[in-house]
């Protein structure tokens, strides 16, 4: 559902429900205004008319007959005047003492509450109300009927006796009907413009956050073909990264075993035929074994046959343990959640880092307190590789190295998708630590 339509829904209720109140409340207090000032007007015009003709009953408690007819001329003036159809003169306990239907007269009833009312000063009145017993005459006219109670006080203010008397209110009926009807029109344009008004300022709003969700839909969608093509062109960049370091290790292995078959073989077969006797002989035979022992030690580091079939921690097992043997220094190794499998490339490069820390913790550290710390969580193997030594600085670590360097391995984890850091452990020692994706990312 749109803004427009929950506005004009919510809209429509609150702007009903206030009118209506509002309407209703305005339109009682017109016709409570218009009552309460015909009424008010024509007690007074009654009570002037009534009250001389009532001063025989207050002196001897006895209504005379030619007081009922000064009454009766008294109803007829006020009825030509005023539009009264109909006077009852009441004594206090509820009886009638003069009715223009002189059939009442003498009869008792209960005091209503507009006649009690009444009795204690109070001007009281009922509009269209002829429920009462006594108002069966009133009730068989079929016309509006304005009920009055007006009390009646002798000469020192007191109240000697309650005249109700019964106003034609057709003219109050229309006057209020028109009120009501002006008041019911004007409550409604109001809240018809009002309703205009604020449906115009939210329709302009609505507009305005349909064609900027629009817009932002567009965006969105904008956005995400560029994040596909992204994590495609990523997927593309790290799988041609796999394919070149799977390429590089062959071509190191390949050149690893061209440098053993081929000059370490021929610097071999010079030992075997160089005769001990001479003492130039022996000092190229040392030359030559020293150099053969070099060569020996380039085709270990490029190749990597050992480990091509082992389960990922047991080559690096292997990998600390052949660094002990050829140095002779201990390292405190420590792993844990490894995968029992991972790619050639992802195992051979880890290898090389553990490979390639060591060698460095030996070569600046004299192997002091070599530590080798392997984890993978959440996706990701993270690799530390710490000594105890002086500590050197990352250019210097970026720069130091033999066989491949940290260089060319920072390269190598980078095109993979992981991170390679070096730096100091405080003042002293050394810790280059490597994370990188396990299968899931590495083969995206």
């Amino acid at each position: 559902m749109t803004l427009v339509r929950q506005f004009i829904l919510v809209n429509l209720a609150v702007t009903l429900l206030g009118m209506l109140a509002l309407g209703a409340w305005v339109t009682r207090t017109i016709e409570a205004g218009v009552i309460h000032a015909s009424t008010a007007s024509a007690a007074v015009y009654m009570n002037s008319v009534i009250a001389p003709h009532l001063l025989g009953y207050t002196a001897n408690g006895i209504l005379s007959d030619i007081d009922r007819r000064n009454l009766d001329a008294a109803k007829e003036t006020a009825g030509a005047q005023r539009g009264v159809v109909a006077l009852k003169i009441w004594a206090p306990g509820g009886r009638i003492l003069y009715s223009s239907h002189h059939e009442a007269e003498g009869q008792v009833f209960v005091e209503t509450g507009p006649l009690a009312a009444a009795f204690k000063g109070q001007l009281s009145w009922e509009f269209d109300d002829l429920d009462d017993p006594e108002s069966v005459f009133e009730r068989q006219l079929g016309m509006p009927l304005l009920e009055i109670y007006a009390p009646v006080h002798d000469s020192a203010g007191r109240v000697m006796a309650v005249a109700e008397f019964y106003e034609n209110a057709e003219a109050i009926d229309a006057e209020t009907r028109a009120a009501r009807i002006s008041t019911w029109l004007m409550t409604a344009g109001a809240a018809l413009f009002m309703m205009w008004a604020l449906f115009w300022i939210v329709a302009r709003g609505s507009r305005l956050i349909e064609e900027q969700r629009t817009d932002l839909r567009a965006r969105v969608s904008q956005l995400s073909t560029l994040l596909q093509d992204n994590e495609k062109l990523r997927g593309d960049r790290q799988r041609a990264a796999r394919r070149a370091a799977e390429d590089n290790e062959r071509l190191l292995n390949r050149l690893g075993s061209d440098l053993h078959d081929g000059p370490a073989q021929l610097i071999s077969l010079a030992l075997l035929r160089l005769k001990p006797q001479d003492q130039d002989v022996k000092s190229i035979q040392n030359v030559l074994k020293d150099a053969l022992n070099e060569v020996r030690n380039v085709c270990s580091g490029l190749m990597m046959p050992e480990i091509r079939d082992l389960p990922p921690a047991d080559a690096f097992r292997f990998i600390v343990d052949a660094h002990q043997r050829r140095t002779g220094t201990a390292v405190d190794f420590s792993i844990t959640g490894v995968p029992t499998e991972m790619p050639a490339f992802l195992k051979t490069c880890l290898c090389r880092i553990v490979q390639e820390g060591l060698s460095n913790a030996y070569r600046h550290a004299d192997g002091a307190g070599q530590r080798v710390l392997i984890a993978a969580d959440e996706g990701h193997v993270t690799v530390v590789v710490e000594d105890d030594g002086p500590g050197i600085s990352d250019e210097d670590a970026v720069r130091a190295g033999s066989r491949l360097g940290l260089a060319g391995i920072r390269q190598r984890v980078d095109s993979l998708g992981g991170s390679l850091t070096v730096g100091r452990i405080g003042t002293r020692g050394t810790r280059l630590t490597a994370v990188m994706p396990l299968e899931g990312e590495a083969e995206a």
